[in-house]
This record gives C-alpha cells, structure tokens and sequence, in this order.
C-alpha cells in the first residue's frame, strides 16, 4: 500500500496543471491543488494584482472549507460576523423578514456567516498560495487555447502545454469557448445595473438618524419595485459599503465600473425608506456596471477532459440568482 502511495503521489506531483486567473477562483482551486499533493501553476494576464471591488459575503459552507485550510487567524483580522441579515420594506422599513447568522450559523452548521473586502480575501487566499510555493505567472495574457492537447499560447508567442487547463477567468472568460456547446453561452447584459457607495462608517455611526444601521454590523435590505439596496459594515476598513440594483436606465453596454452621476441615483430611489435617502445625501460619488449572466452549461469539462471550467468562468451568477 505505501508503495502504492507512492506512486500516486509522485504522479500527482508531476501531472502540469495550468490555472487560467489568479483571481479567487484561481487562487483558491490552486490551494486546495497542493493540499491534494498536486502542482498546479497560475497564469495571470494582469501585469500586478491592485485592490478592486468592495465587500463579498462568505456564507457558512464556504468558511468551513477557509477554516478547514488553516485560515481562521488570518479572516479573524479583516472579516466581520453581522448579527442578522434584514429585508425591509422599501417604502416603510418595516422588516419584513429577519434571518439569524449569530448564533445560529455556528450552531446548525458549525461555521460562521462572514463579510470582509475582496481584495482582502484574495490577498489572503494569494499569501497561502505563495506559501504553498504555488508559481503564479503575472502579465500572461492568454491569445489562445488547444483543450485537446492541451496547451495555451500567450501573447509573447510562446506555447505552454499543459495535462491539464482549468478556465478560471471570471465572467468573460476566454476559456468558456473551448467548451462544446458553451459558444452561445457567454456572458450577457442581464438588463439590470449596479451601483456601488462607499461612505465612512464613522460618519454613519455619527448620523442621528442612521446609527441603527450600524449596530451589531447587521446586513440591511430593501426590496422594492425592480430594485433593491444592500447595506453592510466593514469595520477594519472604515467603511460603509451600498450595493443598490436596478433596471438599466441607459441601456449603457460596458462591463467594468463607471462613475454615474450620483444625482441620477437619487432621483432613481426617490420616494425609499428615509435611511436610503439619508444615505445617498451623504455619498460623494458612485460607480455602476452592468450585471452580467450566462444560460447554464450542460457541461463545465470538455469532452477530451483535459479542460474545465471553475468559478464565475462555469457559471456567472446574478446577485439575486
């Protein structure tokens, strides 16, 4: 059996893994990886890696699995645990709906409900992979991908082979076309656009008419007419983070987060629970994109199964599924 083992592992060891994104996706599947014995290598076309984004929720079952790896020191320092998660009326603020997260998520399924930055979580998930010695390859733009042999070309001209590639590119993943059937499934304008406030929680805290937002750091929402809004505390970083969703407005097509005038945003959610309206006087700016989704695939591994798919690159989903 030992010798068995053995074999298994050396050939684990030398299986050559690319990972397409040095995302969390990546980053994460790279992890887990090593601690099965293999040696994967990240290919990341990003010249460096800078801070995007803002707030991500962790819920239960995939803080069991950062816990499981050793990680709980380290999102002990830059995570919060909310008390509740609430769904108000967008008109009233009545709650309509209270969801526990302490104790209750420790006590069915023995994992906690966390927030904290994004870029917080893949500077996390990027220390582990470098301690794991995991090589990540940055400035790797991907012009072209062989699932079958496989291999990959980058933009210097220079072809990788591989035993295996796993598409973790995000939404607009490059990957997502070497899958039969997924060409016709790229990720497409859902129709709905998000916009992004980030205020001080400081000066929440100080707000007469907003401090009960702030306590216990719970998660507030309102749902309304094609819209709602979403609010939630990251205390390590002084912020108040705002995430509001709704109809585009202007049918505007770009992906990435733009500025938007933050007078428009106001009129659009005139008429909210006095908190939101309170809320968008203090913003001094705000940045919108537009929300993208994908049909399902019947398949995430192609039919050579020498390539797959794993992350927002399989399956990019709407904040509201």
């Amino acid at each position: 059996m030992a010798h068995l083992e053995s074999i298994a592992a050396s050939f684990r060891a030398e299986l050559k893994i690319l990972i397409i994104g040095g995302g969390i996706a990546g980053l994460a599947t790279a992890i887990r990886l090593r601690h099965a014995g293999f040696r994967p290598t990240i290919l990341e076309q990003a010249k460096e890696f800078q801070e995007a984004g803002a707030g991500i929720q962790i819920q239960p079952n995939a803080a069991r699995i950062l816990q499981k790896w050793g990680l709980s020191n380290e999102l002990a320092r830059y995570a919060v645990t909310p008390q509740d998660i609430l769904i108000r009326s967008w008109k009233s603020g009545k709650i309509l709906s209270r969801q526990n997260l302490i104790p209750f998520t420790q006590e069915r399924y023995n994992a906690p409900f966390f927030v904290l930055h994004r870029a917080d979580l893949h500077d996390i998930l990027r220390q582990e992979a470098e301690l794991l010695e995991v090589p990540i390859t940055l400035g790797a733009g991907i012009t072209g991908i062989d699932p079958e042999k496989p291999s990959v070309r980058l933009a210097s001209n220079e072809s990788v082979n591989a035993d295996l590639i796993l598409g973790c590119d995000g939404e607009s993943s490059a990957c997502r076309a070497t899958i039969p059937n997924a060409i016709n499934a790229q990720s497409r304008d859902s129709g709905d656009e998000a916009c992004r406030i980030i205020l001080k929680l400081s000066e929440v805290q100080q707000h007469p008419e907003l401090q009960a937002l702030v306590q216990d750091y719970s998660i507030n929402t309102w749902w309304g007419p094609h819209s709602h809004v979403v609010t939630y505390s990251l205390p390590q970083r002084d912020s108040f983070n705002i995430f509001l969703a709704r109809v585009n407005p202007s049918k505007n097509t770009a992906k990435g987060p733009r500025p938007v005038s933050l007078s428009e945003v106001i009129a659009a959610f005139r008429g909210w629970n006095s908190p939101v309206q309170n809320l968008l006087e203090l913003a001094g700016s705000c940045s919108s994109w537009i929300l993208q989704g994908s049909p399902p695939l019947e398949s995430f591994v192609h039919h050579k199964g020498k390539a797959a798919l794993v992350g927002d690159a399989a399956h990019p989903m709407l904040p509201y599924l």
